[in-house]
Protein backbone atom coordinates (compact mmCIF):
# COMPACT_ATOMS: atom_id res chain seq x y z
CA UNK A 1 0.00 0.00 0.00
CA UNK A 2 1.63 3.28 -1.07
CA UNK A 3 -1.00 5.61 0.64
CA UNK A 4 -1.46 6.09 4.13
CA UNK A 5 -4.84 6.30 5.96
CA UNK A 6 -5.72 8.72 8.22
CA UNK A 7 -5.06 7.99 12.34
CA UNK A 8 -7.17 9.06 14.80
CA UNK A 9 -6.30 8.60 18.16
CA UNK A 10 -9.63 8.39 19.99
CA UNK A 11 -10.26 10.26 23.35
CA UNK A 12 -10.09 7.41 25.53
CA UNK A 13 -6.95 5.85 23.77
CA UNK A 14 -5.56 9.11 24.42
CA UNK A 15 -6.41 9.12 28.24
CA UNK A 16 -4.89 5.42 28.58
CA UNK A 17 -1.25 6.70 26.86
CA UNK A 18 -1.58 9.20 29.52
CA UNK A 19 -2.02 6.63 32.25
CA UNK A 20 0.49 4.37 30.64
CA UNK A 21 3.02 8.07 30.42
CA UNK A 22 2.13 8.46 33.96
CA UNK A 23 2.57 5.08 35.78
CA UNK A 24 6.26 4.56 33.80
CA UNK A 25 7.32 7.92 35.03
CA UNK A 26 6.42 7.21 38.76
CA UNK A 27 7.72 3.37 39.00
CA UNK A 28 10.22 3.89 36.50
CA UNK A 29 11.31 7.23 35.78
CA UNK A 30 10.45 9.82 33.14
CA UNK A 31 13.22 8.03 30.23
CA UNK A 32 11.24 5.06 30.62
CA UNK A 33 7.43 7.12 29.90
CA UNK A 34 8.98 8.23 26.85
CA UNK A 35 9.99 4.78 25.28
CA UNK A 36 6.93 3.23 25.99
CA UNK A 37 4.51 6.34 24.62
CA UNK A 38 7.21 6.91 21.55
CA UNK A 39 6.87 2.80 21.07
CA UNK A 40 3.41 2.94 21.12
CA UNK A 41 3.27 6.09 18.71
CA UNK A 42 5.80 4.01 16.40
CA UNK A 43 3.79 0.90 16.38
CA UNK A 44 0.09 3.00 15.49
CA UNK A 45 1.93 5.15 12.90
CA UNK A 46 2.51 1.48 11.28
CA UNK A 47 -0.59 0.80 11.10
CA UNK A 48 -1.09 4.12 8.50
CA UNK A 49 0.66 2.26 6.10
CA UNK A 50 0.06 -1.68 7.34
CA UNK A 51 -3.70 -1.23 8.66
CA UNK A 52 -4.15 -5.03 8.69
CA UNK A 53 -0.96 -6.08 10.35
CA UNK A 54 -2.91 -6.14 13.53
CA UNK A 55 -4.46 -9.67 14.57
CA UNK A 56 -8.31 -10.40 15.09
CA UNK A 57 -9.01 -10.44 18.62
CA UNK A 58 -9.70 -13.63 20.20
CA UNK A 59 -13.12 -12.28 21.45
CA UNK A 60 -15.94 -12.96 19.09
CA UNK A 61 -18.47 -9.98 19.84
CA UNK A 62 -15.09 -7.20 19.00
CA UNK A 63 -13.96 -9.37 15.99
CA UNK A 64 -17.49 -9.38 14.07
CA UNK A 65 -17.36 -5.95 15.04
CA UNK A 66 -13.90 -5.51 13.22
CA UNK A 67 -12.02 -4.69 15.99
CA UNK A 68 -8.13 -5.49 15.55
CA UNK A 69 -5.41 -5.39 18.02
CA UNK A 70 -1.76 -4.30 17.73
CA UNK A 71 0.87 -5.33 20.33
CA UNK A 72 3.46 -2.91 21.81
CA UNK A 73 5.12 -4.86 24.69
CA UNK A 74 2.85 -5.84 26.95
CA UNK A 75 0.25 -3.17 25.54
CA UNK A 76 -2.59 -3.56 22.91
CA UNK A 77 -3.98 -1.17 20.88
CA UNK A 78 -7.69 -1.85 19.79
CA UNK A 79 -8.44 -0.54 16.61
CA UNK A 80 -10.47 -0.70 13.88
CA UNK A 81 -10.08 0.30 10.02
CA UNK A 82 -13.18 2.58 8.69
CA UNK A 83 -12.73 3.63 4.91
CA UNK A 84 -9.68 5.16 5.11
CA UNK A 85 -8.63 5.87 9.00
CA UNK A 86 -7.59 3.71 11.57
CA UNK A 87 -9.60 4.47 14.71
CA UNK A 88 -7.40 3.71 18.36
CA UNK A 89 -10.10 2.88 20.56
CA UNK A 90 -7.75 2.16 23.69
CA UNK A 91 -4.69 0.81 24.92
CA UNK A 92 -5.01 -1.83 27.63
CA UNK A 93 -2.27 -3.77 29.54
CA UNK A 94 -2.12 -7.42 28.02
CA UNK A 95 -1.42 -8.49 31.75
CA UNK A 96 -5.44 -7.29 32.29
CA UNK A 97 -8.73 -8.61 31.04
CA UNK A 98 -8.97 -6.47 28.65
CA UNK A 99 -12.22 -7.85 26.36
CA UNK A 100 -13.78 -7.47 29.73
CA UNK A 101 -12.66 -3.91 30.52
CA UNK A 102 -13.69 -3.14 27.35
CA UNK A 103 -17.30 -4.98 27.72
CA UNK A 104 -17.34 -2.67 30.87
CA UNK A 105 -16.56 0.22 29.53
CA UNK A 106 -19.39 0.14 26.68
CA UNK A 107 -21.73 -0.44 29.37
CA UNK A 108 -20.84 2.61 31.30
CA UNK A 109 -21.25 5.12 28.06
CA UNK A 110 -17.23 5.47 28.31
CA UNK A 111 -16.26 3.60 25.32
CA UNK A 112 -15.91 5.89 22.30
CA UNK A 113 -18.08 4.16 19.49
CA UNK A 114 -19.30 5.67 16.07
Amino acid sequence: MDRKLDLRILTPAQFDLERIALLHSSYVGPISARKITDALYNAMEHLRRFPEMGFELPDAELRSCGYRGLLEGHYLCVYRCIEKTIFIYHIADTRNDYPQLWKTLQKSGNAETL
